[in-house]
């Protein structure tokens, strides 16, 4: 068992052996390279806002998730990970920007060859949105959003973007946009994640790593670079988000794992509980806890329930000691 899966298996429910065991990296599925056309750089051209946008894409933790970096002609900037999950035979995307927004979307390839993915709601939603990258070449695509009111019976296109490829061609990096003054993510609680921002060595029974966090995007969102033993890289992406009153993570790695947690701060500690996916046993559930924090340390405790929370068990239990 490695660690990602423990962190999988204490989503639903696993208990032990977790924190010992060294990490294997599984073979990875043909559809990983679904995503390949979009690596690269390239201009992109906004029919309907008008103006150019660029593209800059790459392939990160082991070449597993992809990540976009994607630069509005207004300044704003957004990011995404994609990340193909073998177990759930499908795509899973989280888009964050600089104006606040926090979207998840789910899909893969159709028959046709054409890219779908479709944002992550509830069933039965009467408001749903899906994107559609098409007509792929090896020097561009055309990229169209679209949306529905009656739960996808019908859909109206809302964006189509071109992309063209770029070649020689040098981008600045999301965490060298300024920050806005009046950014949505400047907030009180948008600070609560502070204690975390830095570079970190971490130790744990039997096991040694390190930890990057940096805010991106204007500050509005949390970056996380984890390495571990045998290889093992993975991270995460962590938001504020004031409509809900609550912070939101994803995790993903270079095993194909896709995490979602949703919490906060309880006056503490940080708390963030698993947002259980698709198939996964009743009662079962998983919470990490960043607690014991002083200015160059803290203790990170992931824990696994069975009963909803009624009881939790420690799975995995790390010591973050700030580089200096």
């Amino acid at each position: 068992m490695n660690l990602s899966m423990c962190v999988a298996l204490g989503a639903l429910g696993a208990m032990s052996g977790c924190a010992a065991q060294a990490p294997k990296k599984p073979a990875a599925p043909d559809e990983i390279h679904q995503l390949d056309f979009w690596l690269g750089d390239f201009d992109v051209t906004m029919h309907q806002r008008g103006g150019v946008a660029r593209s800059h894409n790459v392939a990160i933790f082991n070449d597993r998730v992809i990540e976009e970096n994607f630069f509005y002609p207004d300044g704003h900037v957004g990011l995404s990970w994609s990340v193909y999950v073998a177990k759930q035979d499908q795509w899973r995307q989280i888009w964050v920007d600089s104006r606040g927004s926090f979207l998840q979307f789910v899909g893969g390839q159709d028959d046709e060859g054409q890219m779908k993915l479709t944002l992550d709601v509830p069933a039965g939603t009467p408001k749903v949105q899906k994107m559609v990258f098409s007509n792929i070449t090896e020097e561009g695509h055309e990229w169209r959003y679209y949306s529905s009111t009656d739960g996808g019976e019908h859909w109206t296109e809302t964006f189509h973007t071109t992309f063209e490829r770029l070649h020689f061609r040098e981008l600045v990096e999301s965490k060298d946009i300024p920050v806005n003054p009046e950014s949505p993510c400047i907030s009180d609680e948008a600070g609560q994640f502070d204690f975390w921002i830095g570079d970190w060595d971490l130790d744990w029974a039997n096991g040694k790593g390190t930890n990057s966090i940096d805010r991106i995007l204007g500050d509005c969102v949390i970056r996380e670079n984890f390495a571990g033993a045998g290889g093992f890289a993975g991270g995460s992406l962590s938001m504020w988000r004031p409509k809900e009153k609550q912070w939101r993570q994803i995790w993903m790695d270079n095993q194909g794992t896709h995490l979602s947690f949703a919490g906060g701060w309880d006056g503490e500690q940080m708390v963030l509980v698993s947002e259980p996916p698709a198939g996964a046993p009743n009662g079962r559930a998983s919470r990490m806890r960043w607690h014991d924090i002083e200015d160059d340390s803290f203790v990170w405790t992931y824990e696994g329930s069975g009963d909803d929370g009624a009881t939790w068990k420690t799975i995995w239990e790390i010591n973050y000691t700030r580089r200096r």
